[in-house]
């Protein structure tokens, strides 16, 4: 950023911090502190979507998922927009199971599990489209809502509850004004809705009801036995109200077609279904074709089923996901989007083409107890597919042969169901288990299905996964111990010798757990990307990969009345990256031992806040010792949000004003506000208005003459919050910017270190090799390329913080930076991260290393584009030479430097402990060769003429997994608020 406009924006935000009101993130909440809990955040959800709802111009659409998150999409390429977070508490409130959107788009209503842990009733929220507010509860419903329908003049709302009937709300004051209560007790999922408000309601009591709305009254006009065998399910009218489809399950699989006036059937549709039925329906835009979501056991699995000529056929088949297709909304302008148990999401043209999809990011256990394989003596877990395992004592991914056994370490093995002398039978998916004959008794008979068994080592106890939770008994049937968290339990085993358990939830989440009284030892995360990985304690610290901390954060409550605040793991890395308490308690199975253990003399205590005192009153639980969730409460950064206009936004204007709410802690008052456009540093013209409990920031930005990204940054002395977001489209002219476009290119590469036992063999020649290949790139997607080469003697701290300032004054916000390291990087005993040059000294790390603090500061001012390839950890005699304190990984460093508020791409040779390979083969390192062949084109996998950097990073993965046989993993941490950019043209 020049200096001008840093000055500008230091004194907009001076008058900011000077007018805001601290607010505390639960102000005004009478009722008692919710703590604080842990939850995955993958971009995407963790657990099932269960319906979808597209706004009336089909611009975006708003999923419902029982992980407890609503997520607006784009349905132009299903880019997450924003994340709606619901009032929350330990357990299972908050989870969401249907939605809808207003006809002017600017509310979202929700139903599901909501309200009942603060209330004495279930609820619907309605949220603010553009902020993500929670504006309004609607109370007084006796069971969970299952489906929520907008009447069309926008004041009303349809909600159906499960096994109480159906309400008309009137939205002005929350009233029902309407309502039907015959029902029965048979559970009701089924709702649909005409455009002039005509309403079908249907139960597994199988009738059907249809209801007038209109004039703000709830009239039931019809109602008659379903002319099918089974329930109904799903239903949808046609567009000109004319039609009704009717799919039906549970002993039935008919779709009938009926008229949406008399409920009369006019014929049924040949659905070739198998004995299951459609679990969603819906009719394209011109009414010609009925489409049908298959469950994943229909014939024809996983598919939506097109019935041309109004479902009378032929049939068209659209292979879609490996889980039931839960729902399906229909374009304006033709095609659909579809969601899955799984979590999945699938877009088609008008033409059944796929449009983009966003696949599952969780490991799929589900219905596969027996793929949880697991070392007997030690950690390792296999993943499902059996190519691949996960080693959490040695923090890497170990391929698997043929065989699905691991290339280095012992067996894994599945978890023992059957012994002569323990019979569990009928464990698999269901309601009665029984031991030798008996029933075992659960805690919740009639209403908990068992999804998992493993039998102990010993044959003397076994471990049963239910749908709430984990139980172990004795050979006698004895409950021994139970434990719970929201999910099911869907795949268990033994480890270490039958002294730990692992279980899997629904949602891929592995729980850790002591086998003597079930207490919880550690969680873990591994992404189904298989280079990041997360090992997290229940108090919150953790290890992670590179990228992977924030694969989880904290969701922390502000009571019954605001939607909560998510905070990634990484916001609190300085207090709670803490990799040897993790390896302390996988040996210990003992959270105070571990943090005894832990605590001694070393670089952790010295690098971050002391922990706190191992010794907690009796009866408490092992995390109460090390309070890390105590600790969070009292240090969260801002938490900011979009007021207006809302996360997708266009403009036709360089100028661009967006407002923004910002919260604080009344200890902890805003100190800074960044503005970041496309990850690039940006000036901004920032004015205040102080708003009550919260202040709001009017802030103007100049875009660039392109789709863009703008993330807001809010500053507190605890930190910084995560950015709130918004995606403009541009909607102006669009001139040709390659006049403007330079790249600048600072390759470090040091092979001949003075002193000789650190030498390397190809670093100097690999960041020759990249700067020579980008510098064919002048004339290209480039006006201009510079390069700064400096390798080998050259390579000392001053010439490589010279290279920095070099790149400090050259780079402008239509340019981009390539910065190439190659070389050993050490951190020192204080946990500090150093590029090591030609003349580095490891008994004075500090003065003759290049810290990489240092080069984040400049980097992450840089006005352009930033990718940073690290190729740092390399081994050869210096790792028998380290100093107390000193080792080689540079996960913290690396994923400091890819920060959201840093802007920074970041590629790394290798993960954790890894070491970068180099071969004479080759010619390079293993990164460095594929890095090459990606840049010269092998990367354009669509033959585009370009390359990304999500493109390259793709290529590099698998590439380098190729040329070292698993034993080196790149990875590239995508930061958040940074798009996809080019970074070469593919030259002939």
């Amino acid at each position: 950023m020049p200096r001008s406009a840093r000055d500008r924006f230091a004194v907009s935000c001076a008058v900011l911090c000077a007018g805001l009101l601290a607010a505390s993130p639960g102000a005004g909440a009478a009722e008692p502190a919710i703590p604080p809990e842990i939850a995955i955040e993958l971009g995407a959800h963790q657990h099932s979507v269960w319906q979808l709802a597209l706004d009336p111009k089909g611009e975006y659409f708003v999923t419902a998922s029982s992980d407890r998150t609503l997520r607006v999409w784009s349905t132009a390429g299903g880019e997450l927009l924003q994340t709606l977070r619901p009032p929350t508490r330990p357990g299972t409130e908050g989870w969401f199971g249907s939605v809808a959107i207003s006809p002017d788009g600017a509310t979202i209503a929700a139903g599901g599990g909501l309200c009942r842990s603060f209330e004495t009733s279930y609820c619907v929220y309605l949220f603010d489209r553009a902020s993500g507010a929670l504006r309004q509860r609607i109370l007084g419903f006796p069971s969970r809502v299952s489906r929520t329908l907008f009447a069309p003049d926008g004041r009303h709302l349809l909600a159906l509850t499960l096994t109480d009937g159906v309400r008309l709300v009137r939205l002005e004051d929350g009233a029902f004004v309407g309502e039907d209560r015959d029902f029965g007790q048979a559970p009701s999922y089924t709702a649909a809705m005409a455009h002039d408000g005509t309403t079908l309601v249907a139960g597994r009591d199988g009738f059907l009801r249809l209801y007038r709305t209109e004039g703000g009254r709830l009239e039931r006009i019809v109602k008659r036995q379903t002319q099918a065998r089974g329930s109904p399910h799903a239903a949808a009218f046609s567009p000109d109200g004319r039609k009704l489809a009717v799919t039906h399950i549970l002993g039935g699989n008919a779709i009938n077609i009926l008229d949406a006036k008399t409920l009369d059937l006019l014929y049924s549709v040949d659905a070739r279904l198998g004995r299951f039925g459609a679990v969603s329906a819906a009719w394209t835009p011109d009414g010609r074709t009925l489409l049908a979501g298959t469950s994943a056991f229909a014939a024809g699995q996983r598919s939506v089923r097109a019935y041309d000529n109004e479902g009378r056929g032929p049939l068209r088949s659209i292979d879609v996901f490996a889980h039931n297709v839960e729902d399906i909304g229909v374009l304006p302008q033709g095609g659909f989007i579809a969601v899955a148990r799984d979590a999945a999401i699938a877009a088609f043209d008008a033409g059944f083409r796929p449009l983009w999809r966003i696949e599952p990011r969780t490991p799929d256990y589900f219905f596969r107890p027996e793929a949880l394989r697991v070392a007997r003596s030690g950690l390792s877990f296999a993943l499902p597919g059996g190519e691949i395992a996960f080693d959490p004592a040695a923090r890497r991914f170990v391929p698997l042969d043929k065989g699905g056994e691991p290339s280095q370490g012992g067996e894994l093995a599945p978890p023992v169901t059957q012994t002569d002398t323990l019979r569990v039978s009928a464990w698999r998916d269901s309601q009665d288990v029984n031991l030798d004959g008996r029933r075992l008794a659960l805690l919740h008979p009639g209403n908990e299905t068992s999804r998992a068994l493993s039998i102990a080592p010993d044959r003397d106890s076994f471990i049963l996964g239910t749908t709430h939770g984990i139980y172990r008994f004795d050979r006698n049937g004895k409950r021994l111990w139970n434990a719970s968290w929201p999910g099911e339990v869907i795949a268990v085993n033994h480890a270490l010798d039958g002294r730990l358990i692992v279980a899997v939830q629904f949602g891929g989440t592995l729980r850790f757990l002591r086998a003597s009284d079930g207490r919880l030892v550690f969680s873990a995360f591994v992404s189904t990307d298989r280079r990041r990985w997360l090992l997290y304690m229940p108090g919150g610290y953790y290890d992670a990969s590179l990228g992977g901390e924030d694969l989880a954060g904290w969701l922390v409550s502000r009571g019954k009345l605001a939607a909560s605040d998510f905070y990634p793991l990484s916001r609190f890395r300085t207090s709670h990256y803490r990799p040897a308490v993790i390896s302390a308690v996988q040996s210990t199975l003992d959270a105070k031992e571990a943090l005894l253990k832990a605590a001694g003399p070393g670089p952790e205590v010295k690098a971050r806040p002391p922990l706190p005192a191992a010794a907690a009153p009796s009866g408490q639980d092992d995390e109460a010792a090390i309070d890390g969730a105590g600790r969070i409460a009292a240090q969260l950064p801002p938490a900011v949000s979009i007021v207006s206009p809302g996360a997708l936004a266009s403009s036709a204007q360089r100028e661009f004003t967006l407002r923004v709410s910002v919260r604080t802690a009344a200890d902890a008052p805003l100190t800074r506000l960044r503005v970041r456009i496309a990850g690039a540093a940006a000036a901004a013209r920032i004015r205040s208005e102080p708003a009550g409990a919260a202040a709001h920031a009017e802030i103007t930005v100049d875009l660039p003459p392109e789709d863009t990204q703008i993330a807001v940054f809010a500053e507190n002395r605890h930190g910084i919050g995560a950015p709130a977001l918004v995606s403009v489209k541009w909607t102006g002219a669009r001139p040709d910017r390659t006049a403007q476009r330079n790249l600048y290119v600072f390759a470090v590469g040091v092979s001949d270190y003075i002193r000789p036992e650190y030498r390397l063999g190809f670093a100097a020649k690999d960041a020759a090799d990249l700067a020579a290949a980008l510098l064919r790139q002048k004339g290209g997607w480039y006006a201009r390329v510079e390069a700064r080469l400096v390798t080998d003697r050259q390579a000392t701290r001053q010439t490589v913080d010279e290279g920095f300032a070099w790149l400090r004054e050259r780079v402008r916000d239509s340019d981009t930076a390539v910065i190439f390291l190659a070389g050993h990087g050490l951190n020192d005993a204080e946990g500090n991260y150093f590029f090591l040059p030609a003349d580095a000294d490891l008994d004075r790390l500090a003065a003759t290393g290049v810290p990489f603090t240092a080069m984040r500061n400049v980097l992450a001012d840089l006005p352009g584009k930033t990718l940073l390839m690290a190729d740092t950890c390399h081994s050869g005699n210096i790792l028998g030479r380290l100093r107390r304190g000193q080792t080689n990984d540079a996960t913290a460093a690396l994923n400091d430097l890819a920060s959201a508020e840093n802007g920074i791409v970041v590629f790394a040779s290798s993960t954790g402990q890894q070491v970068s390979m180099e071969s004479s083969e080759w010619g390079n390192g293993a990164f460095t060769k594929a890095v090459l062949e990606g840049l010269h084109g092998r990367a354009d996998y669509r033959q585009r003429g370009h390359i990304s950097y999500k493109m390259l990073d793709l290529y590099i993965s698998d590439r380098v997994s190729e040329l070292t046989r698993g034993a080196q993993t790149p990875v590239s941490p995508a930061p958040v608020g940074v798009p996809d950019f080019i970074v070469v043209e593919v030259r002939k």
